[in-house]
Order: structure tokens, then C-alpha cells, then sequence
């Protein structure tokens, strides 16, 4: 799978695309991990959307791996605006809410990912609003008044 993976690199960076005789989820997923390594968000995002769309009859752990690895590099993609970016990626990982559906995030064995995940988005929206804490002890303001 390795050399398969190598081929794919090597044509996508070559500006020919993804070949169709080797568009599967586990080699689209294992390059967007690749440039997610080397921080080319964007580009792991658009491989990893592909991968999503290819995502029917794969098992449900491959599934949970796609869809929060789309939403982690939707959130930190420089090339969408903030609000944008922060709203699609919630919106990715909101595809866990679905109770009943293969997708159903109580079906998860280990969330702790997916809610890492949601938090960071979450905590990205409220620093691009109020900006980051002062110091590392610091809170966010508390919009209610104290009696």
C-alpha cells in the first residue's frame, strides 16, 4: 500500500490529480495524513473530502477516522475565512448526531477524538470573538452581571 500511497503523492504533486484506478479511502486518507503532517491543510482537506464521498460500506472506525480528520483539517485551513472554517467543521463532525444512522456518534467506542476535536473548533470561535486569554490562568469574559 506504500508504494500506492507514493504514486498518488507523486501525481497529485505533479499537478495530474488523483489517478481513478487507486481513489480508495485508505489511500486518500493515508496521503491526507501526509500532508496534514507537513501542515498543507487545504490540501488534506480536499483529499479527505474525496475520501468521504467513497465512504459507503466502510466500517464505522474508518468512517470516525475520515470525518475527524476532514473537520480537524476544515478548522485549521488558512485558506477559508474563520467563520467559515470554524462553522463547516462543526457541521462535518455533526454528522455523529444522527442517532440510529451508521454514523451514530453513541456507536463510537472512544469519543474522546471527536470531542477534543469539537472543543478546539469551539474554543477557536470564542479567541477569534474575544481574542486569546491574557494568561494562561485567565478566563473568558462572563457576560453576566454579579448580584
Amino acid at each position: 500500500m506504500e508504494a500506492k500511497t507514493e504514486a498518488v503523492f507523486l501525481s497529485v504533486a505533479a499537478g495530474r490529480g488523483i489517478p481513478r484506478n487507486v481513489a480508495s479511502v485508505e489511500v486518500l486518507l493515508a496521503l491526507a495524513l501526509k500532508r496534514k503532517d507537513a501542515l498543507a491543510f487545504s490540501h488534506a482537506r480536499r483529499l479527505l473530502s474525496i475520501a468521504w464521498g467513497l465512504l459507503a460500506g466502510y466500517p464505522h472506525r474508518r468512517r470516525t477516522k475520515v470525518i475527524e480528520q476532514l473537520a480537524l483539517c476544515t478548522y485549521k485551513d488558512p485558506d477559508l475565512p474563520a467563520d467559515e472554517r470554524f462553522d463547516a467543521a462543526f457541521a462535518i463532525l455533526r454528522v455523529f448526531a444522527r442517532p440510529g444512522t451508521d454514523d451514530d456518534f453513541s456507536a463510537t467506542a472512544d469519543p474522546s477524538e471527536t470531542y477534543g476535536i469539537a472543543g478546539a473548533i469551539f474554543k477557536g470561535k470564542v479567541e477569534r470573538r474575544w481574542g486569546p486569554p491574557k494568561s494562561s490562568n485567565a478566563r473568558w469574559p462572563i457576560t453576566r452581571k454579579a448580584t
